[in-house]
């Protein structure tokens, strides 16, 4: 099921739950993200809300916050400055 399909169906559900607000804010930032291998990721790095799929891990990288590799390959998540 694709993210959006599924963000819509989760806020359906937890809406009746009291939870509407919430699920609201998360399939809000769900719509936003963009979805890259690790190999998109590069030293200079990202600085927008990602989730980077691998074989055996998802990592998500959310607002404020900046992802790039290092020069062992490692990914490296970093705060915003600002």
């Amino acid at each position: 099921m694709p993210a959006r399909e599924h963000a819509d169906e989760a806020a359906r559900i937890f809406r009746t739950d009291g939870m509407g607000w919430y699920i609201q804010q998360c399939k809000a930032f769900l719509q936003e993200l963009g979805i890259l291998g690790r190999h998109d990721i590069d030293r200079v790095g990202r600085e927008e809300p990602l989730i980077i799929e691998e074989y055996d891990c998802t990592t998500v990288v959310p607002p404020g916050w900046r992802v790039r590799r290092d020069v062992r390959d490692v990914l490296v998540l970093e705060a915003d400055q600002d």
